[in-house]
């Protein structure tokens, strides 16, 4: 699990080897995107009205290494972590 208390969010697990879970300390609506150590992004869609977001590393294709996520909320605040897929 990686915890980053200053922004409200937690990753579980990572590194993670199928699905990942990105939880925060509160709701929030707006987009995420994965991107790789590139830069280049791999994932981007809208969420709304969620405190958490699961995701399926086979569905986006995501092979072993470091990513990226960035979350951009409705109200222009941002979280990030790095994530570690096995």
């Amino acid at each position: 699990m990686t915890s980053v208390p200053d922004q409200g969010i937690k990753v579980m697990p990572n590194p993670f080897v199928n699905d990942v879970k990105i939880e925060f300390n509160r709701v929030v609506s707006g987009i995420i995107m994965i991107s790789d150590v590139l830069g280049n992004i791999i994932y981007k869609d809208e969420i709304v009205s969620t405190n958490s977001i699961e995701i399926n590393a086979s569905k986006i294709k995501m092979s072993s290494g470091m990513y990226f996520f960035r979350v951009e909320d409705n109200s222009g605040k941002i979280y990030k972590a790095a994530l570690m897929k096995e």
